[in-house]
């Protein structure tokens, strides 16, 4: 059996979300990349979800997914989707509450 790694996805991933978030100059939580399917998400390219992981030591870290079915999708769609995710990072730095308990953006991400 063969198996291919997503190790260099991963890391086009982490590249394009850090050159989203160069101005932002947020400091503080780290944040982890993953990859999952989207599920019942049914036009989910990606979300952003506050204090989702923990590290050995017990560190708290933010998640900034990309759905895998977008995977094959244009580049500039791919960077598009970890901007607007690291906007919802911003945004959750800012206090703002910009999406609804059902998961849709509210007028608050829209201004």
């Amino acid at each position: 059996m063969e198996i291919k790694s997503l190790t260099p996805e991963i890391g086009e991933l982490e590249r394009a979300v850090q050159w989203c978030a160069r101005e932002t100059d947020i400091a503080g939580v780290p944040v982890v990349v993953s990859v999952q399917t989207r599920g019942k998400r049914a036009n989910c390219g990606g979300w952003f979800a506050p204090l989702r992981f923990s590290t050995r030591e017990g560190d708290l870290c933010h998640e900034i997914n990309f759905c895998a079915e977008i995977l094959n999708a244009p580049p500039v769609t791919i960077v598009g989707i970890g901007a607007h995710e690291v906007v919802h990072r911003w945004c959750h730095w800012l206090g703002l509450k910009e999406v609804s308990k059902s998961g849709r953006h509210n007028k608050g991400f829209k201004h």
